[in-house]
């Protein structure tokens, strides 16, 4: 639908989406978001929303200084509901999101964000305890090396896990989180 509205009308539907994010958010003593009372389910919507908008090139880059704090967050969306814990289809879906990255925007629009995603991506790479999500992780890390030049000068080298146990080396992790 957003692809046949005008770009400013297409910026109010990204506008809508960012705004289910912060719906029941609430901020702690420490200044830190408080994820506890969202639905899972919205914010998965949210993530697959904007990751078809990212790949479609409709997700327009002055939106991703406000967007990608958001994502990293969902990244580590881990939330106890009961006797168990909700969010690996958020997690599943915010990786989504990154390899979405890497396929519209040159390495100049997401330069000052690579850090922040290559260091989440690789911690959920290597600590997620899903297994799908740690290889949808690596997927959308290794998309992201592919494509961008910053992260690929960063890792020196294109064998950087183990496809028996989909894990990075420790040594590439602890350069990366430096």
């Amino acid at each position: 639908m957003s692809n046949r509205l005008p770009k400013d009308m297409a910026d109010d539907v990204v506008g809508g989406i960012f705004e289910l994010f912060s719906e029941d958010v609430f901020q702690l003593p420490n200044g830190e978001p408080d994820i506890s009372s969202v639905s899972e389910h919205t914010w998965h919507g949210a993530c697959l929303a904007i990751a078809e908008l990212s790949r479609r090139g409709l997700l327009l880059p002055h939106r991703l200084k406000e967007l990608i704090p958001w994502i990293i967050l969902a990244l580590k969306f881990d939330v106890k509901r009961g006797a168990h814990s909700v969010g690996g289809n958020v997690r599943d879906s915010s990786c989504y999101v990154c390899w979405s990255f890497a396929r519209a925007y040159t390495p100049e629009v997401l330069d000052e964000h690579v850090r922040k995603l290559s260091n989440t991506l690789v911690a959920v790479s290597v600590f997620d305890r899903d297994i799908n999500i740690r290889r949808a992780s690596s997927a959308a890390f290794q998309e992201n090396v592919g494509r961008l030049v910053s992260i690929e000068e960063i890792v020196k080298t294109a064998k950087i896990g183990d496809p028996q146990t989909n894990r990075f080396w420790p040594a590439v992790v602890i350069v990366l989180l430096k």
